[in-house]
């Protein structure tokens, strides 16, 4: 029989085509708590938040604060917190909440016209 030839060698390894690395872009600064606002410490039960002065509690963080009957009427509390807080029967009459975060709060009897 006819001699085999020999195998062929394989093809020199290629380096797979340069792709563009997209940039990196740098990674999103974790978001920062907000900072404590001064009222509150003014969080408790019956605290009228008014007439101790607070009527802006932007961005305020009142997470978990036991705030039974509290009074928030005419007060700015937008895009504050109020996660898991106890707010029975507080009133926020008259109060901009726009962008307050409620999540999990105790809100029977909460007034918020």
């Amino acid at each position: 029989p006819p001699p085999s030839p020999p195998p062929s060698p394989p093809p020199p390894m290629q380096p797979p085509p340069s792709s563009p690395v997209p940039p990196q872009s740098p990674p999103e600064p974790p978001a920062l708590p907000p900072s404590p606002h001064p009222c509150t410490s003014l969080a408790s039960p019956d605290v009228d938040m008014a007439s101790n002065g607070c009527k802006s509690l932007y961005k305020a963080d009142f997470s978990g604060a036991m705030l039974i009957h509290a009074s928030f009427a005419g007060v700015n509390v937008s895009q504050a917190y109020f996660e898991g807080a106890w707010l029975e029967e507080a009133s926020f009459l008259r109060a901009a909440v726009a962008g307050a975060t409620f999540e999990a709060a105790q809100m029977s009897k909460a007034r918020l016209i």
